[in-house]
């Protein structure tokens, strides 16, 4: 049975970008940071980042709540473990082995 499923697939194929990385890195630094600060630190175009982080929005990876006028943003910690959980649990020794991963 395949453990990672649909959103799963989703999370992963959205950090496989180094913008989101990045964008993802800032805010577990930066807890509830807004958007501005992270284009500005990044040095990334605040319509790059805004695409970027609707993308991460969307996998569930960030989590946006409204302060005000603006919106604070945090990493979901939740889903990170539970996709670290899943691709622990997909590829295990045996899929590995079969990948000739090592």
């Amino acid at each position: 049975q395949n453990q990672l499923g649909t959103k799963g697939y989703k999370i992963i194929r959205a950090i496989c970008h180094k913008e989101r990385i990045a964008i993802l890195q800032y805010i577990a630094d930066h807890p509830k940071t807004s958007m501005k600060p992270i284009w500005l630190n990044l040095n990334l175009d605040k319509s790059r980042v805004s695409v970027h982080a609707r993308i991460l929005e969307e996998t569930g990876l960030l989590i946006n709540k409204k302060d005000g006028q603006n919106k604070r943003t945090r990493v979901n910690q939740k889903a990170l473990r539970e996709l670290k959980k899943a691709v622990d649990q997909y590829y295990t020794s045996e899929v590995l082995e079969t990948l000739k991963i090592y």
